[in-house]
Formats: structure tokens, sequence, C-alpha cells
């Protein structure tokens, strides 16, 4: 299988527009940054990200990254400087690192009912030992920082993770009755698309010996903190689309049952309805989407008046 670096060489992914950036839009920026080692094995690097409540994505697997500062120049500039802060990587040394630019299309977002634009810069290491320098971690915002195969982020190697939607929508852990409704209404859990990563080198089993480095046993509970899923994972299934390097993992052109990155945990109507609004929300924002559902009340409304009033002449 040819590298994710060659592939974004060969293709014209890095010729790919901005998303068109809706009004009061905020802008954000992740670097993919890559490597290959002596041994010739290409890795990406991965962080996770601390906990904290404040963040939409507290304790996920992500790319270094973060929103746009005034100062910014451009897109590249906030990747750049977001590995900076975060995992203490100058990647604004040309001589050291090749700039991929743009690798997919930009995504749009709506973390905590706010529009946001999220774009994907690709960065490789021009000679191993550009890569070897020690990561230098900001606690506040990143857990753990580790460089993964990325023969590991492969279609075959998908599976489905069980999240509360409570963790993911933050308004839900302030009405402790909301969230009893929706557990009621078995809308409570959500099964997303993710794929176990080889944890940081500490962390791993010492028994595995040699080799390509393995994730945890189920058995395990720290395997879910090394869950590759959500916003990171549907943009390395974009650049497999785009560059044709292998499957997408989510989305058009993926396998079933992982054509839907997301779905819900139980089979019910209740839990099928919850399930079309919340992908209402993730594609048009919370605010579009109430205002339509106000739309469709109102005209049901209107309508069941009508029909009653031409009863009632009768």
């Amino acid at each position: 299988m040819r590298s994710f670096v060659d592939a974004v060489r060969s293709s014209s992914c890095r010729s790919y527009a901005e998303a068109k950036r809706p009004p009061s839009a905020r802008r954000a920026a992740i670097a993919a940054i890559f490597r290959r080692t002596e041994a010739g094995t290409e890795e990406v690097l991965f962080i996770r990200r601390a906990i904290n409540e404040r963040d939409a994505w507290s304790g996920n697997v992500a790319l270094p990254g973060g929103r746009q500062e005034p100062t910014d120049a451009d897109d590249e500039a906030t990747a750049i400087r977001e590995a900076r802060e975060e995992i203490g990587l100058d990647l604004s040394d040309r001589h050291a690192w090749e700039r991929l630019g743009r690798l997919v299309d930009d995504r749009i977002i709506h973390p905590r009912g706010r529009t946001m634009v999220v774009s994907m810069l690709g960065f490789a290491a021009r000679e191993p030992a550009a890569s070897c320098a020690p990561l230098v971690l900001q606690p506040a915002e990143v857990a753990d920082a580790w460089w993964v195969p990325t023969s590991a982020i492969d279609a075959d190697n998908l599976s489905w993770r069980r999240v509360r939607l409570d963790s993911m929508v933050s308004a839900l852990r302030s009405r402790p009755w909301a969230t009893t409704l929706l557990r009621i209404a078995g809308c409570d859990h959500y099964r997303f698309a993710s794929i176990d990563l080889p944890p940081p080198p500490g962390v791993r089993p010492c028994a595995e010996g040699e080799g390509a480095p393995l994730p945890l046993p189920p058995s395990d509970p720290r395997r879910e903190r090394y869950q590759l899923w959500g916003l990171t994972l549907a943009f390395f299934s974009d650049a497999l689309r785009t560059t044709g390097l292998g499957t997408p993992l989510v989305g058009h052109g993926s396998r079933p049952p992982f054509s839907a990155a997301y779905v819900p945990a139980s089979n019910g109507w209740t839990a099928q309805l919850c399930f079309r609004l919340l992908e209402a929300a993730r594609q048009h924002g919370v605010r579009k989407t109430a205002a339509a559902l106000a739309g469709v009340s109102l005209t049901g409304l209107a309508v069941s008046g009508l029909v009653a009033r031409r009863l009632i002449r009768r």
C-alpha cells in the first residue's frame, strides 16, 4: 500500500478550495504530521486531549490544532502555531518539514451550537531526525502524544464505539431530567465508527513482544482512551477517499455497516427520531434545526385547524 504522503503528493487534493464560510463562523485548523522511521514505516502523530469540560473534544484522540487567532495569517499558520503550543514541534522550519497543504475539503461543524469551519493541513518530516525532537506537551490541553503507523487507519480495523449522548452535549449534563427522558426513550446512547489505535509506548503491555504495536486488549479499561473516532476519523476517511489510497472509513464509498459514521444504539422508533434530529443539528446547526421543527409544528397545527373547521361546518 502506498503511503499517505505519497498519495497526497500525487493527487490533486492540495488544490481543494476552502469550504464556503458561513457568516460569522469561526475557523480552526488541525495538523496531520507524518514521518518515516529508519525502518521505513510511515507514522502519523496523534494526541489525546486533556479532560476539560469546556472542550467539545475533551479526552478524545485528535490531531494537534485549535481555533484561529486574529494574528494567524491563514489556516496553515493556525495549524503551525497550535502544534508549537500543544506539542512543542516547530513545523515552520521548511528545511525540516515539507508542507503538504490542505489535504481535504474543509468541514463545517457545530460544536456547542456555534458554527465552525475546520481545515486539515499536512506536514511531512523531510528526514527521520526532524521528527525525533522530544515532544513538549501543554498539560492543560494535551494528555498524550504519540506516533502511530498509518497502516492502522484502515477500514478493516473499524468497530463500534458506544457513546453517551450527554458526554457530547454539555447542556444535557446540567439537565438531568432531559437525560432521564432520553434514557426512557432509548435515545441516550449512540454507536460511532471507531478504530482502536496502538496506545503510547508507556501504556503498551510489557508482553507485547516484537513487531508492529497493537491496540490494548478489549479487557483493558484504558482501551477506549485510544480510539480514533468522530471528526478526526472523518477527516482521515476523506483523505482516503480523495487520494484513492484506500477504502473510505465512513460515508460515501465506505463498507456497510459503517456508511453512517454513527447510529442509534437502539432500534426503537424514538431512538431513530432522535437520530434524525441529531443528524439535522450536525449538518445545519441547532438553531436552524429548531426553527425547521417549529415551522413543521406550526404548519401541522394550521392544517389540523383547517381540517377541524371543515369538519365542524359539516
